[in-house]
């Protein structure tokens, strides 16, 4: 077990936390009943007195010595040292002197004399032990320094054995060496009046004294009678924006670390978090510490605070928003106001404030924008003035990003070209060009394409593809003003063997079938489905997969009996759900691919149940059209349809 920090003198460490010591009596203080507490004027070698003090000391505080001990009653014994300045046991004693008087004269002898301890005019002063050579003393008499407590009630004794307690009144009995009785008396009502050791009469005036019994520790002192048992105090971080509003920041990390101990929370909806330790221990040491915060969208922050003692405080930090800032400038350098400007993420879509609007601005007058409060990550800076600008991003973190320079192109320049048959030169209509800033069109009937004002300025790679053909690219370099030079994108044919319809699913339901119709030789159309995975040459069902995720593959070949041609015509593809479940959560998926000699497939198509529209519960999910010609070039018709059906169906 242990505690921190670390427990008081008065405390120990009981299961992580501390709990004050059992008191053990060992001292007392003794005040008059107007408040003089007696004090030794001089530690180990003087007078008692009675004095006013602001605040009892080491000089007021007296220690039990044997025979005196806890507890005390009325008539117990008591003896006692005076405290150093230290709080330890001085070596002398509370003593009280003697008188000398002289004894009757024998006819014989000459006249002796002898000694009293106590009695008229007698000092009670802080001593070592007396040497011997007073009249008839031999030194160290036990009267002199072992007193009784006498505790009083309504101005009389109690009877014997009475428990004493702090707060009550009691005389303190001198029983001389000759068989009288004298009490402590203090001699006048002033400050520092001396006690003597000649009050005659219990409870006579000036020898009543208040009792405070407590326990003394070397080098510490008094016990106080509230004990704190650590200097330290329960600390709530309150986390808020630093702009108008000062609202609270919910999620916000804060923490204090001290000695190697680390306090820590998050902070809820109010901004609040209470800083704890591993343990749950919220107890911070008091002192000056420093109260750091981290929030996503804000600007690390810390405040320095004053912890205090047994108090529990509040400390505000304030948090900046993350900015991201910047310019949208010319060629020349000049800023464009009224730029539309966003932040968007790596997949391009547009980042969104705490609330949930998205980032976009427009700029200033000197082109400058600002968005605040971005969230830490990737951020990417557009302009539809530079759209295909795509270098302004960066993962930012708390400090955010600032000094953006976007150089946006006033001016745009076309860029034309042409897609032709690699191995004939004519030109390929209608095939399918994308350039790299992301823009897209089809070819004219003489093969040519033309895309209009692109900026920026510079290389620019042009892709085209078309069926029957395997897709390529060309580079071009796009002009400031005017039109590039062309592009020209030759394609080479694909020799298609066999086209493959691959049906995937997932863990429910457990058996999905594929089917496919489509013309025979015959004049007539065919079915290929688990009953009949072969129903014509040309066409084959792999497998019939009856425990979820598939594949199931069938497969359109060329057919011998047309000069090893494709068979022509519409071929209608469908899955039935044989479990009679649901198509919902099924994952199933759809590919359609075309294959060469050397088995290298290239994609045709991709249907997913997600995009088909009607109830999940019909029986049949009606994929694709797909038209073949003889050298297998597909094109394609989604459909996308759930119906009812049956295995018997065909579609």
């Amino acid at each position: 077990m242990s505690c921190f920090p670390e427990c008081s003198v008065w405390c120990e460490c009981v299961g992580n936390d501390c709990v004050p010591l059992p008191v053990a009596i060992n001292a007392v203080r003794l005040r008059t009943p107007d408040g003089r507490y007696l004090r030794s004027t001089n530690i180990g070698q003087g007078l008692i007195v009675a004095a006013n003090v602001a605040v009892p000391g080491p000089s007021e505080t007296f220690l039990f010595v044997a025979p005196a001990a806890w507890p005390m009653t009325s008539g117990s014994t008591l003896a006692l040292a005076v405290c150093t300045l230290s709080w330890t046991r001085a070596a002398s004693l509370i003593r009280v002197d003697h008188n000398v008087f002289p004894l009757p004269r024998t006819e014989k002898s000459d006249r002796l004399v002898t000694y009293e301890v106590g009695g008229p005019d007698t000092w009670v002063f802080d001593s070592p032990p007396l040497p011997a050579g007073y009249p008839a003393y031999t030194g160290d008499d036990p009267t002199e320094r072992i007193f009784t407590m006498v505790s009083m009630a309504g101005g009389a004794a109690v009877p014997p054995g009475t428990p004493i307690s702090t707060g009550d009144e009691i005389v303190l009995r001198i029983d001389s060496n000759r068989g009288n009785v004298y009490f402590f008396r203090v001699t006048s009502g002033q400050s520092g009046a001396e006690v003597h050791g000649d009050g005659t009469v219990l409870g006579q005036a000036d020898t009543v004294f208040v009792v405070d019994f407590n326990e003394v520790r070397a080098g510490v002192g008094w016990r106080p009678t509230t004990v704190s048992c650590r200097s330290c105090a329960a600390v709530t971080a309150v986390v808020r924006r630093a702009a108008a509003g000062n609202a609270p920041i919910r999620g916000a990390a804060a923490k204090i670390d001290v000695s190697g101990h680390t306090y820590q929370g998050v902070t809820g909806a109010n901004g609040r978090a209470a800083l704890a330790e591993g343990d749950g221990n919220t107890c911070v040491p008091s002192g000056n510490v420093t109260v750091r915060a981290s929030a996503d969208r804000y600007r690390d922050g810390s405040v320095s605070a004053v912890v205090p003692v047994n108090l529990a405080i509040d400390v505000v930090i304030p948090l900046e928003c993350t900015p991201v800032k910047g310019k949208v400038v010319d060629a020349a350098g000049s800023g464009l106001p009224g730029v539309s400007v966003y932040l968007r993420d790596q997949n391009n879509m547009i980042l969104r404030d705490a609330n949930g609007n998205p980032f976009s601005t427009t700029t200033a007058a000197d082109g400058s924008f600002v968005f605040m409060c971005v969230q830490h990550g990737f951020v990417q800076v557009w302009t539809t003035a530079a759209p295909t600008q795509m270098q302004h991003t960066k993962t930012i973190g708390p400090d955010g990003w600032i000094n953006v320079t976007i150089v946006a192109q006033t001016g745009c320049g076309n860029l034309v070209g042409r897609v032709e048959d690699a191995d004939t030169g004519q030109p390929i209509a209608g095939a399918t060009v994308t350039e790299s800033g992301g823009r897209t069109t089809t070819t004219d009937a003489n093969g040519n394409f033309t895309f209009t004002c692109v900026q920026p300025a510079g290389p620019r790679d042009v892709f085209a593809s078309a069926p029957g053909y395997a897709e390529d690219f060309a580079s071009g370099v796009v002009p400031t003003t005017g039109t590039s030079a062309p592009v020209v994108i030759k394609l080479h044919k694909v020799s298609v063997i066999e086209i493959q319809i691959r049906l995937d699913w997932g863990s429910q339901p457990s058996d999905l079938d594929s089917h496919l119709s489509g013309p025979d030789l015959a004049g007539m159309r065919f079915h290929c489905f688990f009953a009949d995975k072969t129903p014509v040459p040309y066409v084959q069902l792999d497998a019939d997969d009856t425990t979820s995720f598939g594949p199931e593959t069938i497969t359109i070949r060329r057919s011998p009996a047309t000069t090893g041609n494709f068979v022509a015509g519409d071929y209608h593809y469908w899955v039935h759900d044989y479990s009679s479940t649901t198509f919902a959560g099924s994952m199933a998926s759809v590919s359609i691919s075309s294959a060469d000699g050397q088995g290298v497939l290239t994609p045709v198509a991709y249907d997913d149940i997600a995009n088909a529209a009607g109830s999940p519960t019909e029986g049949l999910w009606y994929v694709v059209n797909l038209a073949i010609d003889v050298n297998g070039t597909v094109l394609r018709t989604d459909i996308q349809t759930l119906q009812p059906g049956n295995s018997a169906t065909v579609l």
